[in-house]
């Protein structure tokens, strides 16, 4: 309660009376309170706070915003915020506050160079201070100043990081494709000579010097093989794999592919089996891809079957009423466990 009191004296008796009146002000102290409470957690709050009037001056702030642009309060007063702000931000910051009268609050970002001469990266909330009148009109602005300038050059540095990255993943993966293609001329070379001679020594019968030349020409397309798989690896880590597209008999393709997989078979024994319609007909597909990818499935299961049965089974099947053709490659081998499992589609894992 406010108590308002005067001392009177009676005309007629010359008694002294205390006269007055009581008011309740528990709302008023309720609000002095909170009051105290704002200015006391803004005073002593982790970021910065600091109240700046229409012309960019600091009217009043915290001690940590005087941290962060390294001034004392006394020295704020007389330094304008906008001269604090780095060129490059301070069109978007007029933009922001001569749109902020009808908002509560607006984020920014901005570079700051502090009275030491450091630049800052700051995150910024910006709320508009009204004034009292009957026509409310914007007379500044409070900043909620927090210092993210190390967040800001790790992004920096991880950014830079990246783009160093592609940009040497990219060299090595055109290194690849250019040193594939320049090893494949030679090698070419080999191999052809290498039939031609192999003709020749098959026709004189000469059988010593044919297994040397077959030994030269299996190397030489095992090679070729590798070479090829690298420039495939390069080619999709370029972004520049591409496919053509030709129709093809699907039953040659298959019976190609056995031939030159039985010999890997007989090596450990094994038996292969083919399952094939004879109404199979045609495919339209990618065909060096596709015998790629078959072969190596079939290779493996020789590679890692002994004495047991490889099996190929053919069979077409409709998806989304679109109709595809189902290579299924099996084997007795030694299989694979759930631990090797998780690691087949990681590069360079080997079970």
């Amino acid at each position: 309660m406010h108590e308002r009191a005067k001392v009177v004296r009676s005309p007629q008796t010359q008694d002294l009376y205390l006269t007055g009146h009581f008011f309740d002000i528990t709302d008023q102290k309720m609000k002095e309170s909170e009051y105290r409470n704002l200015v006391n957690a803004l005073e002593n709050a982790v970021n910065g706070v600091a109240f700046i009037n229409r012309k960019g001056f600091h009217i009043q702030v915290n001690e940590a915003y005087s941290d962060i642009v390294a001034g004392a309060p006394q020295d704020l007063k007389y330094k304008s915020f906008f001269d604090l702000v780095a060129q490059k931000d301070l069109e978007p910051l007029h933009h922001l506050l001569d749109n902020i009268e009808d908002k509560k609050r607006d984020l920014l970002n901005v570079e700051l160079t502090n009275l030491e001469g450091k630049n800052l990266y700051l995150q910024l909330v910006i709320v508009p201070a009204h004034s009292d009148g009957a026509k409310k009109k914007v007379v500044g602005f409070y900043v909620f100043a927090k210092d993210v300038s190390n967040e800001i050059r790790r992004e920096n540095q991880l950014s830079e990081a990246v783009k160093a990255a592609e940009a040497a993943n990219q060299t090595k993966s055109t290194f690849l494709a250019t040193m594939s293609h320049e090893l494949r001329t030679p090698l070419n070379a080999i191999i052809g000579f290498s039939d031609m001679l192999l003709e020749d020594a098959q026709d004189e019968g000469d059988k010593m010097l044919v297994g040397d030349l077959k030994k030269i020409n299996t190397s030489g397309r095992h090679l070729l093989t590798l070479i090829n798989d690298i420039l495939d690896v390069s080619k999709l880590e370029a972004g520049k794999m591409t496919i053509h597209l030709e129709a093809f008999d699907v039953k040659e393709t298959v019976q190609s592919m056995l031939d030159i997989i039985y010999p890997a078979a007989e090596k450990n024994t094994n038996t292969l089996q083919l399952h094939l319609p004879d109404d199979i007909g045609e495919m339209y597909s990618d065909l060096t891809k596709l015998r790629q990818m078959v072969f190596n499935l079939l290779s493996n299961a020789c590679k890692f079957t002994k004495k047991g049965t490889v099996k190929i089974e053919i069979k077409p099947l409709t998806r989304h009423k679109r109709e595809f053709i189902a290579f299924v490659v099996s084997d007795s081998g030694i299989g694979i466990t759930d631990e090797q499992m998780s690691k087949l589609f990681k590069p360079f894992a080997h079970a």
